[in-house]
């Protein structure tokens, strides 16, 4: 019999993650995406990529599970609502999954959260199995 005890308890790092995570404005300052050509996409800078007026854009994780996606100072489309994107959110170890209806959910592995930065990365399933990394600021 094998028996295996630890000399200290881990502590959970879930804590720390979620409490970095909630009521603050998260704003997008970088986003890439990398396909199965080894080749790295600029997502954020290029002009195929995010329009001017989505680089403002704030996520926001309230305490309550939830959160908005907010058009931020410049809106893309004047008469469309401010709030354009509502959901729930669920962390679990470093894995952020966003719940915006019953069947759109989108699923985040947190590479790095400091008071400061938030870099999130997405795998996109399908023929191209493309990888996006998206980078946040306060």
């Amino acid at each position: 019999m094998v028996l295996v005890t630890s000399c200290g308890e881990e502590a959970d790092p879930l804590p720390e993650t979620r409490s970095l995570l909630i009521n603050r404005n998260w704003r997008m300052t970088a986003m890439t995406a990398s396909a199965g050509n080894d080749q790295t996409y600029d997502l954020y800078n290029n002009t195929e990529g995010l329009q001017a007026c989505d680089k403002d854009d704030l996520w926001v994780f309230a305490d309550n599970n939830y959160y908005e996606k907010d058009e931020g100072l410049t809106m893309c489309d004047s008469t469309a609502s401010q709030i354009y994107e509502t959901g729930t959110w669920q962390l679990e170890g470093n894995s952020l999954t966003m719940q915006r209806n019953s069947t759109t959910q989108k699923a985040y592995t947190i590479e790095e959260i400091t008071p400061t930065t938030l870099r999130l990365q997405n795998i996109s399933e399908g023929a191209a199995n493309t990888t996006f990394s998206l980078t946040f600021s306060l």
